[in-house]
């Protein structure tokens, strides 16, 4: 365990748990500091990574260290999986629906990165292997992003960097629409740092072609932002001033535009394996648009003036939160592009061109942003531990009884169960779960559809340390824990476009209606 603030509490759990400690007493170059010192009071030859908030499935080593048999690859990347929803998601009330973002990285992009040799090392949930490691000078330094960096400079030493593609771990994504996004952040100020240091992928010897290719595009994708906020702009400055940008008439509108954007929707979605669809792609990409084009413009500028801040996670609050600030330069685009709204549809087209597509485009913007602005507003999230739907059968042992049910949901701090019975259940009993026996508290309890069948929340009472690694596992780290993880199915374009309407009338009835703004009040509370 790797602590950089040389904490007591971490020393003492590390001690519980068995597990080596080290520390530092200063934290010069963040996490590659901390590794490249690690790397020097130990003597493994394979190292493992992994962050903090994340926890490896049993197998991890078997999956993994068999492929080290060839000498030539010197670093494996499994898939950085995240057990909760994202924030955009979640504030959005589609987790249910709508995959991860990381998702499209981690089974499309990587394997397409693997094909190339130029898997992206993704900082935790890898396998390096350490003689070569130290052979190229360790953890890169120069960047906060220590992993990428890494990774290039072993593959232009001739080593093999390579992706398996099996979820292995499972860690803690961004619990708020701020953490998120300034994660987005890092991850792009570390990745243009690229420009500015030796290890810059486009100028480092010994790169193939493909290699350097790839790895453009990994790097331009983080100017993506920067035409997505002219596309914001351009219907405003089409009605109000008259710059006509697409210059198109309405026969062309139908014959050339349309079918090449049913085109565009159809081939997207194919190459998603429907998985993904246009418009909460565009609603991804608009909640961080401003910021991050702000960003690589910031970094082009001045690469190195911001330190390394490490994402705040484990949090918990009764509380709704909307950043304003984040959300402010969108504000403004919707405002303009209702303007322009209203100027089209009151204006002669025929004094411009003779098919006014400002107005659809408008039109469009709006909508799209009314979503977007409904991500950031943070909902309450009143435990830090996040529950998963796991039905497992228990025995409740009560008052010399001895009753049947099923688990609905389970979190590290309590579940969600399902039992028969006519009798009441006590305030107290032990749960019964596989070889697991916990002392419960019971917290709440309703009938179900059936008066025989009741559900109960419960808490667990004062777990052992056996115990909490038994919930642990279940929960996170079983061998095939994530592996049956697989992606929804994402809605067509015009059920997604249904969806984001019935998200913005549902928060606009909670503002309106006097009985629902009432219920989200209890709720903020």
């Amino acid at each position: 365990m790797l602590d950089d603030t040389g904490r007591a509490e971490v020393k003492q759990l590390a001690e519980e748990l068995g597990c080596y400690y080290i520390s530092r007493s200063h934290n010069t170059h963040a996490k590659a500091g901390n590794l490249n010192n690690a790397l020097q009071q130990t003597n493994g030859e394979l190292v493992v990574v992994f962050d903090a908030d994340f926890v490896p499935t049993t197998n991890f080593l078997e999956r993994t260290i068999g492929f080290f048999q060839n000498n030539k690859i010197a670093l494996l990347q499994t898939p950085q999986n995240f057990y909760n929803a994202d924030p955009i998601s979640r504030n959005l009330g589609l987790e249910h629906i709508l995959n991860p973002e990381e998702e499209v990285f981690y089974r499309q992009l990587q394997p397409m990165k693997d094909g190339v040799e130029s898997v992206i090392c993704a900082g935790t949930s890898f396998v390096v292997r350490r003689s070569y490691l130290e052979e190229v000078g360790g953890f890169v330094t120069e960047s906060i992003s220590e992993d990428y960096f890494t990774g290039i400079r072993l593959s232009s030493q001739g080593y093999e960097v390579i992706y398996l593609s099996e979820k292995l771990s499972a860690g803690l994504a961004a619990e708020s629409i701020s953490e998120h996004i300034a994660q987005r952040l890092r991850w792009g100020r570390g990745t243009l740092q690229a420009f500015f240091i030796k290890e810059n992928p486009l100028t480092i010897p010994n790169l193939t072609f493909k290699q350097r290719l790839a790895h453009l595009e990994g790097i331009l994708h983080w100017f993506n932002g920067i035409p997505r906020c002219l596309f914001l702009m351009l219907p405003f400055l089409y009605s109000i001033f008259n710059i006509v940008f697409i210059q198109i008439t309405s026969d062309e509108f139908i014959y050339i535009f349309l079918p090449c954007y049913i085109t565009h929707l159809s081939v997207f979605r194919w190459l998603s394996f429907k998985t993904r669809s246009v418009i909460f792609s565009d609603i991804y990409s608009l909640i961080s648009c401003f910021p991050t084009s702000y960003n690589s413009l910031k970094v082009i500028f001045n690469p190195f003036n911001t330190t390394f801040r490490v994402t705040i996670k484990g949090i918990s609050r009764n509380y709704y939160v909307y950043n304003f600030k984040l959300a402010l330069p969108l504000i403004i685009c919707l405002i303009i592009n209702l303007i322009s709204l209203v100027v089209s549809l009151f204006s002669d087209p025929t004094t411009v061109i003779d098919f006014n597509i400002g107005t659809y485009w408008s039109l469009y913007n709006a909508l799209i942003i009314c979503v977007a602005l409904l991500a950031f507003l943070d909902k309450p999230k009143p435990s830090i531990y996040d529950s998963f739907p796991l039905r497992k059968k228990i025995k409740i042992l009560a008052s010399n009884q001895v009753i049947y049910g099923k688990t609905l949901e389970i979190s590290e701090e309590g579940a969600t169960i399902l039992v028969n019975s006519h009798n009441d259940i006590p305030a107290e009993f032990i749960l019964q779960l596989g070889r697991l026996k916990i002392d419960i508290y019971l917290m709440e309890k309703s009938n179900n559809n059936h008066q025989d069948k009741k559900k109960l929340r419960i808490k667990f009472n004062q777990l052992t340390l056996q115990q909490h690694q038994e919930i642990i596992y279940l929960l996170y780290s079983h061998p095939q824990r994530w592996t049956s993880k697989e992606l929804k199915l994402s809605p067509g374009e015009l059920v997604s476009l249904r969806l984001a309407v019935t998200v913005l009338f549902n928060f606009l009835a909670i503002l309106l209606i006097p009985k629902r703004r009432k219920q989200a009040k209890i709720m903020s509370n």
